[in-house]
């Protein structure tokens, strides 16, 4: 990430991002109650709103662990309604706390009058997936000495822990990859591929890789 990151394109919110989503894959390996996901998405949201991923996990996760224990892939458990419901509260709150601050807040954007590629001003969301699809088909056809094509390698090695943690522990990873795979996604489709700053949410995943993965794996039950 660092090699990749470019020098224009780190902010200081970026660095909360780092630390809101450190914390969520802390309060994974701790396996924390939700109560501690819904504090850490309540402070991440005011900074920026990828944050509601946070509250999203606490959906996906234990519907990923009701329906491994159905499909024999984990240990039976009860479905956790406490936690999906504070997720799905989480979700609706972010939309909410998101377009209050960006009416109540937003003057002018910048970005269209100092950036030529950036999209038009006045819109919530900008979709970039076409675009976004353009710049991957060029990176691999077109010879860059910049070699952008490490761009996507990097987010496939990210695909490729989570779905490693994902096997070594499906009860406790299978909804984190599940989130992250959603993250990687939102930001092909909402974000620019090449303003690498907006992987930074990644780095908490890898470094759980890091330390997890060339461990030997736990005993099964």
């Amino acid at each position: 990430f660092t090699l990749l990151l470019g020098r224009p394109w780190l902010y200081v919110w970026d660095f909360i991002d780092l630390l809101v989503f450190l914390a969520l894959v802390e309060a994974v390996l701790a396996q924390r109650s939700w109560r501690w996901f819904v504090g850490v998405w309540a402070v991440g949201i005011l900074n920026h709103e990828i944050a509601v991923f946070v509250g999203a996990f606490l959906v996906v996760d234990p519907v990923a662990r009701w329906a491994l224990g159905r499909l024999g892939r984990a240990p039976r458990e009860s479905f956790d309604h406490a936690r999906a419901l504070a997720g799905l509260g989480c979700v609706a709150a972010s939309f909410a706390i998101v377009e209050g601050l960006r009416s109540a807040l937003l003057v002018e954007e910048i970005g269209p009058k100092i950036f030529r590629d950036a999209p038009a001003g006045g819109q919530s969301v900008h979709f970039m997936l076409g675009h976004n699809v353009d710049q991957l088909v060029a990176v691999f056809t077109r010879f860059d000495y910049g070699m952008p094509f490490s761009i996507p390698l990097l987010l496939l090695g990210v695909v490729a822990i989570a779905v490693a943690l994902a096997r070594r522990d499906p009860s406790r990873f299978a909804g984190l990859a599940l989130t992250f795979g959603a993250i990687i996604a939102s930001l092909l489709t909402f974000g620019v591929l090449f303003e690498t700053r907006i992987y930074v949410v990644l780095i908490p995943l890898c470094v759980a890789g890091a330390v997890l993965l060339p461990r030997p794996a736990p005993p099964t039950a």
